[in-house]
């Protein structure tokens, strides 16, 4: 209890939670902003694909 204790109480303990932290979140951000351009893609494909089967009448 006394070793795991004085562990935790490092600073390097804290600064690797930190960059474990730190790396998680911007693995979730870099996965958020991918979903988001796909899902733009999609739409622009869709679009354009609902475009060329049936284009306006000028």
């Amino acid at each position: 209890m006394n070793l795991i204790k004085k562990l935790t109480e490092t600073d390097f303990i804290k600064t690797g939670a930190a960059i474990i932290l730190a790396g998680i979140l911007s693995f979730g951000i870099g996965t958020c902003i991918n979903e988001a351009y796909n899902l733009e893609k999609q739409a622009e494909n869709y679009l354009e694909n609902l475009y060329l089967n049936s284009p306006p009448d000028f």
